[in-house]
């Protein structure tokens, strides 16, 4: 009974979690490829700096910023990209390999670059 009940407690709150991750999952399968490869990689891009930095609040990643990004068969790379850290903007290069489904990384290098200051965010297409 104490299984049961446990197992209708994991579905019951891991359902939503499934559910939206599900949604995800769909929404980046109807992605041109280029694109869906560059949102994946900014996700875990944002996700790993956060981890493992004092960078935060990393709440934006904008592969394409100051330089086109370039897809490669399963490897996206950026070298002119941004992420927003507490309304900062700091420059960005990654280097992101996907699976071949290209829903996941097998792989995330990246460089933190300098803080882009604001009077130039109009000018690589930032925000507020």
């Amino acid at each position: 009974m104490r299984h049961a009940a446990l197992c209708l407690a994991l579905i019951l709150i891991a359902g939503p979690a499934l559910a939206a991750a599900d949604k995800m999952q769909r929404s980046l399968e109807a992605l041109e490829p280029a694109t869906e490869m560059m949102e994946v990689c900014d996700i875990a891009v944002s996700a790993k700096i956060s981890a493992e930095t004092s960078y935060s609040q990393v709440d934006r990643v904008v592969a394409d910023a100051l330089k086109e990004p370039v897809a490669d068969g399963d490897i996206f790379t950026a070298t002119g990209g941004a992420f927003r850290d507490h309304g900062h903007w700091y420059g960005l290069r990654f280097i992101c390999t996907l699976a071949p489904d290209h829903l996941s990384t097998q792989s995330l290098r990246y460089a933190v670059g300098n803080e882009i200051p604001e009077s130039r965010w109009e000018e690589f297409g930032l925000w507020r």
